[in-house]
């Protein structure tokens, strides 16, 4: 990526994991990019006498920190909650700016990261079809016949991504409980999902069940349902160390934290035609692939579901 070209600002929402966000902002400084980006740090109040301590720590760290193009500290006076901290702060830097890079705090960054999402914002911005450049791949392995260094599929992963301005917005256009309700109402719909990954429909009827809405199952919705793609790395930039059990939606899974990362500190975009590739898909899928009990209890969640009586299984 050429120098003159410009970045994205990061935004990174926080509270009191002070290792995991020390590790976070070091592997993101490691980027030659760093220098020429401005950072965002949405730093939460704490509401549990367990967090002053990682608090404290992280602020006695952002006072020194330095390596970015600028540092923008938000704190808040009251606990905002991890949604509405890091929603606060996305809409005050896209009234600055038409794009933007959103990271969790407990992300490891590969040295080319920011070249990555980068080069990707720039190369897709008119490319409508294209929703978000993603950093993080699934451990789920590549084809061995595929050589290109990075491919499109209809899932989105949060761990480190990069969207524009009117991408977002088309996604508030959809952001409700009745968009949920109307993709799940055909059938048809709820077979490309399960064609992607089976979780969607899950997490889909879970939301409506909860009366709440989780963004990355709201945009796997929008991407599918309507022929969007994610711009994905052949080889993951990130590696995830949230399944310590710190997490606020993640238990505990080792795996995550070993799982390779790319070494070069470089990127350049292989050219390639966008579309799907159905072997990485399956690959995914099976990557993700739920339980057979949890499969039962997904299939009669949606039986309920189109009969109306999906109350009766908030137990379930």
């Amino acid at each position: 990526m050429q120098k003159e070209q410009k970045c994205a600002p990061v935004l990174i929402p926080t509270l009191c994991r002070y290792t995991h966000l020390k590790r976070c902002l070091e592997s993101l400084k490691s980027n030659s990019l760093a220098k020429d980006t401005p950072l965002y740090i949405a730093l939460d109040y704490p509401f549990e006498e367990s967090h002053w301590e990682g608090y404290h720590a992280i602020n006695e760290f952002l006072a020194g920190l330095n390596g970015f193009a600028g540092i923008t500290i938000i704190r808040r006076s009251e606990n905002y909650g991890a949604v509405k901290n890091t929603d606060e702060a996305r809409n005050m830097i896209f009234e600055k700016y038409d794009r933007i890079i959103v990271s969790e705090d407990d992300n490891e960054f590969a040295p080319n990261f920011l070249e990555y999402i980068n080069e990707g914002l720039d190369r897709f911005e008119d490319k409508k079809e294209v929703f978000a450049v993603c950093g993080y791949n699934y451990p789920a392995g590549m084809p061995r016949d595929y050589t290109v260094n990075h491919f499109y599929t209809g899932m989105f992963s949060a761990w480190g991504y990069g969207m524009w301005r009117d991408r977002f917005d088309q996604l508030q256009m959809n952001y409700s409980i009745d968009y949920v309700k109307s993709i799940l109402n055909n059938f048809k719909n709820v077979r490309k999902l399960n064609s992607h990954a089976e979780m969607l429909l899950l997490h889909s009827l879970n939301m409506i069940r909860r009366n709440h809405l989780t963004g990355d199952t709201v945009i796997c919705l929008k991407l599918i349902t309507e022929n969007l793609y994610c711009v994905f790395p052949a080889v993951s930039k990130v590696r995830n160390h949230g399944y310590d059990g710190s997490g606020v939606h993640c238990g505990i899974d080792e795996g995550y934290n070993t799982q390779a990362i790319d070494d070069k500190k470089t990127f350049k975009y292989d050219e390639t035609d966008i579309r799907e590739n159905k072997n990485i898909n399956l690959l995914i899928k099976h990557a993700v692939a739920l339980p057979f009990r949890v499969k039962i209890k997904s299939f009669l969640l949606y039986l309920f579901y189109r009969i109306n009586l999906i109350k009766l299984l908030k137990y379930l």
